[in-house]
């Protein structure tokens, strides 16, 4: 019996040494295929690392990608596609961007199912408090009048979209 459990404390033993080893050497080749590249985006940067081989293309896919998000979603941009939907007195349809109608059409279900808790059309709230791109100063509490006036131009309800 003792030497049952000398044989199995050194089988222990040699899978650990070996797991260690397999570990280092993944390690090393890690190092040797790790690249990073970063970048500015919407006011901010990114900085993005992986391990593989490398992709002489994949900093310029990830850089086309961000931009084509940020001419879509950007709220700081007028000539984004959210602003100039925002923007518009009309009601009628406006024909969006793919990922922008996806986006709207899961907001959609999401308020619905807490109820408005969530709501994308808040525009004019933004707005009335000074919030992200539509900074104002002083900065004062605003008065209950336009307070109401901001909540009857919101409500998810209001809004309608069809996927095509």
């Amino acid at each position: 019996m003792c030497r049952l459990k000398k044989f199995l404390a050194l089988g222990w033993m040699a899978l650990i040494v070996l797991s260690l080893e397999a570990q280092a050497a993944f390690a090393r080749e890690s190092a040797e295929n790790l690249h990073a590249f970063s970048g500015l985006t919407q006011g901010t940067t990114y900085s993005i690392k992986y391990v593989g081989p490398l992709r002489a293309d994949l900093q310029a896919s990830v850089e086309n990608r961000l931009a084509l998000f940020d001419r879509i979603f950007s709220n700081y941009r007028p000539d984004s596609e959210i602003s100039r939907f925002n923007a518009r007195a009309s009601t009628e349809w406006f024909p969006v961007h793919s990922d922008l109608a996806r986006l709207v059409d899961r907001s959609l279900v999401l308020s619905a199912e807490v109820d408005g808790a969530f709501d994308i059309t808040i525009g004019s709230l933004l707005k009335l408090w000074g919030f992200g791109p539509f900074k104002r100063s002083p900065q004062t509490v605003p008065d209950k009048a336009s307070i109401k006036a901001a909540l009857k131009d919101s409500g998810y309800r209001k809004l309608e979209m069809r996927l095509q």
